[in-house]
């Protein structure tokens, strides 16, 4: 920190020298007081010592013997601003919450056992199944069973079509724009061999543009999967209970609340930089900074005009007309004689 390094005088004016040296003690935030060796509007005269007993006045619009002031109330707001907000942010706009599917078209559950596979006890539970589904979610399943060689094309598709190869997924996409008006539905086609319910069979799910929300791609391969793992179990499920007991395991999984990983990071991202920002306010520009050593012992200057001398004793250096005791060493000073003016201020030394 600059400062004078020595000088004196004898006579009106006040110790000086040349060029301006006024500074900030603290992190340069605007609650730091200006010190300045020159006046300057709002101001006030503050004296000084320094180690080798040489008087300063310097000028400061502040009490230069205190620690300034932190940022306060508006530097806590910032704080809300800056750290509190972005973690508002990451709970709100970083969760996803799924939309019930509108019901303003014909939930109609559809269930054809054409390949003769479903039990009619278990059929009706199926269908109390697909209700309960459709009023949590808005989505209708449905299901279509269907015997292998009764989905698979003819001769007259090969003539047409020899290149292309007709699939479940083909199959399933077909029954579903046949048979709904709507893009509400899940369709769930089941294909197996004829006459048996342990040979070949595969099934193929077929949902609408609405319930993409809902039937994200994550959630129906997870049913895909539990579903896929029930029909293999054909000694403890059906066809009829293993949809049935994927459907209820899955249901309550559609509502919950899920993480918006974009939104998520992007929100992080947010909360980190505006918490440095925080971090900076607070432990950098709004730390209070201490005061000089030499400022410490400083004492308001309201004279005019400056008079100083050396002690008797320890020759340090003192205004006369601000002390009655030598501010270095303590002794008595000696009686001088001065003139005041009205405010008390020394305008004239007798000598």
């Amino acid at each position: 920190m600059p400062h004078s390094s020595g000088g004196g005088f004898h006579g009106g004016g006040f110790h000086g020298g040349g060029g301006f040296s006024g500074h900030h003690y603290g992190r340069g935030t605007s609650n730091v007081p200006l010190v300045s060796r020159f006046h300057y509007p709002g101001a006030t005269a503050w004296l000084y010592y320094t180690s080798r007993g040489v008087p300063h006045i310097v000028y400061s619009s502040q009490d230069i013997t205190k620690t300034p002031k932190s940022g306060g109330p508006f530097a806590y707001v910032l704080l809300g601003i800056f750290a509190v907000l972005p973690i508002a942010f990451i709970a709100l706009a970083g969760q996803q919450h799924p939309a019930r599917v509108g019901m303003n078209y014909d939930m109609t559950a559809i269930i054809k056992d054409n390949a003769g596979v479903l039990s009619a006890s278990e059929t009706f539970e199926l269908q109390s199944v697909f209700n309960e589904f459709r009023s949590a979610s808005g989505v209708t399943p449905s299901i279509v069973t269907v015997n292998n060689g009764d989905w698979e094309p003819g001769f007259l598709w090969h003539d047409f079509f020899p290149n292309e190869k007709y699939t479940l997924e083909d199959y399933a996409y077909s029954t579903y724009v046949n048979t709904f008006n709507d893009e509400s539905h899940w369709l769930i086609v089941y294909a197996c061999d004829k006459g048996t319910k342990k040979g070949n069979w595969a099934f193929e799910g077929m949902q609408g543009d609405n319930t993409d929300k809902l039937l994200t791609d994550k959630r129906a391969d997870a049913f895909t999967e539990s579903l896929h793992t029930r029909l293999l179990q054909r000694d403890k499920y059906s066809v009829d209970t293993a949809i049935a007991v994927t459907l209820d395991q899955y249901r309550p999984e559609l509502m919950k609340v899920t993480l918006n990983s974009k939104l998520f990071y992007i929100c992080l991202f947010m909360f980190v930089m505006f918490s440095l920002i925080a971090f900076y306010m607070f432990a950098v520009a709004y730390k209070p900074s201490k005061v000089p050593e030499i400022y410490k012992n400083a004492k308001l200057c309201e004279l005019t005009a400056v008079y100083q001398e050396p002690c008797n004793y320890c020759g340090g250096i003192y205004i006369i007309g601000m002390h009655t005791t030598c501010p270095h060493c303590g002794a008595a000073l000696p009686a001088h004689h001065y003139i005041k003016d009205a405010q008390g201020n020394v305008v004239e030394l007798i000598q």
